[in-house]
């Protein structure tokens, strides 16, 4: 074997969450998502059958199609290779997850399986 590949040490990513300091967008992030919390409160007094639906449908469109079929499965394992618009496609319906970019969280899931279960991982919960 290469000598060099196998003394190539991991770099750490530019992004590492909950390491540094708050910017105007995390800021501004968090609090929408507190906001959607909060409003969550008067969702009993709200609810309705077709809007279950809806967030059923939505759940399906960026939970299964966005993070975990593109995002996760296609664009960071690559375990397969959809058509060229339908891999945007589905990207796109990542996006709507409010996960991120799509270059960024592959980059930090790329490095969590490189590092997984060590100091350095992103993903550690303690």
């Amino acid at each position: 074997m290469d000598a060099s590949i196998e003394s190539r040490e991991v770099e750490k990513p530019p992004i590492s969450f909950g390491k540094e300091e708050w910017t105007e967008i995390d800021k501004g992030k968090t609090f929408i998502i507190f906001l959607l919390h909060v409003l969550c409160i008067f969702a009993p007094f709200q609810f309705n059958w077709s809007t279950l639906w809806v967030v059923v449908a939505l759940y399906v469109i960026t939970g299964l199609f966005g993070m975990s079929l593109s995002y996760h499965r296609n664009l960071s394992h690559k375990s397969f290779k959809p058509l060229k618009w339908l891999e945007y496609l589905f990207a796109y319906c990542g996006v709507l997850a409010l996960e991120g970019n799509p270059i960024d969280w592959v980059s930090m899931h790329r490095y969590h399986h490189q590092v997984a279960d060590t100091e350095k991982d992103p993903q550690r919960l303690d």
